[in-house]
């Protein structure tokens, strides 16, 4: 018996989530409160610990579900470079995973539609339309992710999704501001997964998945990840100094040496093997720059 099918049920239920990626679906909330409390309406406080619920659970869900699918399709297998697939591993079953993947977007949805019967149709509306997109992002006969859109469709949730919909939440309106707000976040959070994609180049090509990072050049492919490793700071330095933003948020200005360390190491691999940690890296950078940028802007707010 391995190690890992002897560990206890709760530990091998804690895996199957990978917890530590959920990072992106809790922040942008705290930058929708910043914003909500700049709009001094009354503030739906009940609401917010259950959207934020909501979408941990959803993303929990796409999780799982990106996990099940992968494993089925043939993406992940032995000797994948990423070792932290639990189906993989055999830490769980596959049927657990379709099961409980299936159990946390179902759930996210009537967590939502408690907040819609508050704030209306239009809000289950797009609420829906985001669920859609989160669960479609690896299926069974189509997935975002296989069609090398998969950057898009997280840059879209996980920046101006999930903090439009929280100021919606909170305040029953989203103002404009949200977007270039969402911008810094948004673009972190895809550069994750094209790291992750990068990674992943040859294993994904060998499975039939078409992703961002292998229909490009390696070398396209890493412009495609400076892109969005930097964008962040001339967005946040252009809503500091148009006043959108306190100046208190440019301390996130410095993990800039940490982004230009990961692109380094990116253009010194020389193989796939040498990008393992490229996606953790990409994560440990969302969290050093979107930590301090969301707690500035909950402080502070912003100029509608």
């Amino acid at each position: 018996m391995t190690s890992s099918t002897a560990s206890s049920p709760l530990r091998r239920w804690f895996s199957s989530l990978r917890p530590y990626s959920v990072i992106p679906s809790l922040i942008p909330p705290l930058a929708a409160v910043g914003i909500a409390r700049s709009m001094e309406p009354e503030v739906l406080r009940w609401a917010f610990p259950v959207y934020l619920a909501a979408t941990v659970l959803l993303h929990f869900g796409a999780n799982v579900l990106n996990d099940y699918y992968d494993y089925r399709h043939g993406v992940d297998h032995e000797g994948t470079v990423d070792t932290d697939h639990v189906l993989v591993a055999g830490v769980v079953t596959p049927r657990f995973m379709l099961l409980s993947g299936h159990l946390y977007f179902v759930s996210a949805v009537l967590l939502g539609l408690l907040i819609g019967a508050v704030r209306g149709p239009a809000f289950v509306l797009v609420g829906l339309c985001a669920v859609t997109a989160a669960y479609f992002y690896t299926g069974e006969r189509f997935s975002f992710k296989y069609v090398a859109v998969g950057e898009l469709v997280v840059f879209l949730l996980a920046g101006p999704g999930l903090i439009g919909l929280a100021v919606w939440v909170l305040a029953g309106a989203v103002p404009p501001v949200v977007i270039p707000v969402s911008l810094p976040i948004a673009s972190l959070a895809a550069g994750i997964l094209h790291g992750n994609n990068m990674r992943d180049r040859r294993t994904d090509r060998a499975a039939g998945v078409r992703t961002l990072a292998n229909s490009l050049s390696q070398s396209h492919a890493l412009g495609v990840l400076a892109l969005l490793l930097l964008l962040p700071y001339p967005a946040l330095v252009i809503m500091i100094v148009s006043g959108v933003a306190h100046f208190l948020t440019a301390f996130a200005v410095l993990s800039l040496p940490a982004a230009l360390r990961i692109l380094r190491r990116t253009a010194q691999a020389r193989d796939e093997r040498e990008l393992r940690l490229l996606p953790r890296s990409c994560a440990l950078l969302y969290g050093a720059f979107s930590l301090p940028y969301a707690a500035a802007i909950l402080l502070t707010g912003v100029r509608l």
